[in-house]
């Protein structure tokens, strides 16, 4: 049986995208009227189930604020611009699991979306929900700036809220209901069904530094909320209090931790002295449920929540960190990133199994923390992988031409094909997009900023092998599997295998002859064995209907006899159903039952004697 950690492994090698494997597809311009660098931008991207994506824009000028939404050919399919006379802005920008869209901003006097007219008396703050067509289904406003969005499993929303005043109004579904708050400047949660009803609050009194420093993290679990503070703040929603106490004239940060209904579990502070880190700290949490902390620092600083310290090398100007914690905080491990200049920006995102790191360069950033070092000149723009365990694995730069404009990749996703897409801002004329392939510029007059949307198409090619071994010993035997990509085919080992010699990662052709290596099974006996290139006997058609409802029928092509085992894995890592199927010549189609099991996205994973076949599935309507 397959242990969570090889199931995340195996994930890796079938889904995860080295930088190296991706290509530029299209790259589309946002204008805005030849004006400042920061006027047009694209901060937040989302993708749908359909591999739809959407993109707000959020221009300097911020009545020119829309919501896009484009097909995975980048050709567009809708665009909403709200009116006003004044200013409309956007916050965050959220789907849930049936591609509805959640958007939270703001506006001033009145707000023209569509055939709706929204009025208010002066600033006003809003959560929307729209349809997949940019139909709006509820729109609440609110008295509170609602800067963060989380969607929880059971598709209810959960705001990340902050309070101006002391006793805010909200809309809820049949009128309006007024908080009582219990300070001048809360901070907290709000949240609303998915029919737009009022479901409950907890707000904290807080002096946080703003909201564009705050990261917001849900799990299927829990609530992580990572957030700068000075002096003292109580971060314990309701009537109790957990005061916390930080340096007044440094930036502190707290990690926080709450459950799905708001309520606070347990706090911790990471203090960084008397250096002011001018930089943001970013928070992500990865598949495994380990936190991870990336940012900049000066000085020595201590990187450990708790127990003893673990001091970052000393920074004459400013260096950049990146670690992981496990669910208690204990570290794991760090890295460092030494930068001879003064400045860059990083940004963290964990996605399956791997680590990102992007943003925009000056020269001598250093991206490889190992003793290879990866080395970026001049100014530009970065994409980074790391592996689970902080190791670097590929990088992609993208130059500017001109030092004294400047570009930034502001946020990036991965859609159900593994693409990969980045927004940002940048000049015309000026960053590569295809950097060390074919040059690829935004053209347009000279001095022109503009926001972008760019694609880069997943190139995998995978070459399953897949075979068995009898090693002798205990009756064990051990399954490899090289998943060759058009880089770095990589051995997977069953569990209880260890290796003491051969590779881990082959070269493409290696695969034309036999692979040595020696493995130990799970008695502590080694055994020598080869892999070479084997034909699947078995090749796998189609599930369908995708998504299912009631059951899905799986349709595969075998050219021998045999057993297929068929699994259905959720996004834990825990298998929902399990069945064994007898093959025989020719096409077969096998029905899966599937009306008692949650509605959610799944992996089906089909293996039989020489072939392995993962598979993702849509249960929907249970």
């Amino acid at each position: 049986m397959m242990n969570f950690r090889k199931f995340l492994f195996f994930l890796f090698l079938s889904f995860s995208i080295p930088s190296s494997a991706q290509d530029l597809d299209w790259v589309l311009p946002f204008h805005t009227n030849n004006v400042h660098i920061s006027s047009v931008h694209t901060t937040n991207i989302e993708t749908t189930s359909k591999n739809e994506i959407v993109v707000v824009i959020k221009p300097h000028q911020i009545s020119l604020s829309s919501v896009q939404k484009i097909k995975e050919d980048g050709n567009l399919m809708w665009r909403k611009e709200p009116k006003s006379e004044k200013i409309i802005g956007f916050f965050d920008l959220k789907c849930d699991s049936s591609n509805n869209i959640y958007l939270t901003g703001f506006f001033t006097d009145f707000m023209i979306w569509e055939a709706d007219t929204i009025v208010s008396n002066g600033r006003t703050d809003f959560v929307i929900k729209l349809n997949e067509h940019g139909e709006i289904i509820w729109l609440r406003k609110l008295n509170l700036a609602a800067t963060h969005i989380m969607i929880k499993p059971d598709q209810s929303v959960v705001l990340w809220c902050h309070a101006f005043i002391k006793n805010p109004i909200i809309e809820n579904l049949n009128g309006n209901e007024q908080l009582h708050l219990d300070y001048e400047q809360n901070y907290g949660f709000l949240s609303y069904s998915p029919e737009g009803n009022y479901q409950w609050h907890r707000f904290h009194e807080s002096l946080i530094m703003g909201h564009q420093f705050i990261n917001c993290k849900i799990t299927d679990n829990e609530i992580y909320v990572f957030s700068p503070f000075r002096g003292e703040v109580d971060v314990e929603t309701g009537s109790g209090k957990t005061v916390i106490s930080g340096n007044t004239e440094a930036k502190n940060y707290y990690l926080a931790k709450y459950d799905l209904e708001g309520n606070f579990d347990w706090v911790e502070v990471l203090r960084f002295g008397g250096n002011y880190v001018n930089n943001l700290l970013m928070m992500d949490v990865s598949q495994d449920g380990n936190i991870l902390i990336s940012g900049s620092y000066e000085g020595n600083v201590n990187i450990n929540f708790k127990g003893e310290k673990h001091t970052l090398k000393t920074a004459e100007n400013r260096n950049w960190f990146m670690a992981s914690y496990d669910p208690s905080l204990k570290l794991i491990w760090s890295s460092i990133f030494e930068s001879p200049m003064t400045w860059y920006t990083m940004n963290l995102k964990a996605h399956k199994n791997n680590i990102y790191l992007y943003g925009n360069y000056i020269s001598g950033t250093d991206l490889d923390p190992s003793q290879n070092e990866f080395s970026m000149k001049n100014k530009g723009c970065f994409f980074a992988e790391y592996k689970q365990d902080g190791s670097f694995s590929s990088a992609r730069v993208f130059p500017q031409k001109q030092e004294k404009y400047d570009s930034k990749f502001s946020d990036i996703i991965f859609d159900n094909h593994q693409n990969l897409y980045i927004s940002g801002f940048t000049y015309a004329n000026n960053l590569d997009f295809d950097a060390g392939k074919e040059s690829h510029y935004l053209h347009g007059p000279e001095n022109e900023s503009m926001g972008f949307l760019a694609k880069y198409k997943y190139c995998h090619k995978p070459v399953d092998i897949l075979e068995q071994f009898d090693l002798g010993h205990c009756g064990k035997k051990m399954t490899s599997l090289v998943a060759l990509n058009d880089k770095e085919p990589v051995i997977w080992y069953q569990d209880g295998m260890v290796v003491h010699n051969g590779p881990m990662y082959i070269l493409p052709k290696a695969l034309n002859q036999p692979v040595r290596f020696t493995v130990e099974d799970g008695c502590g006996q080694t055994d020598e064995i080869q892999v070479s290139r084997q034909e699947r006997s078995t090749k796998f058609i189609r599930a369908y209907p995708n998504p299912a409802l009631e059951y899905f029928d799986l349709k595969l092509e075998s050219i021998k006899p045999g057993l297929a085992d068929v699994h259905l894995i959720n996004n834990l890592g825990q298998t929902v159903y399990t069945a064994n199927k007898t093959l025989i010549d020719g096409i077969q189609d096998f029905r899966i039952p599937v009306s008692g099991i949650k509605t959610g996205l799944y992996y089906l994973r089909i293996q039989t004697e020489c072939f392995v076949h993962t598979e993702k599935i849509i249960i929907s309507g249970n």
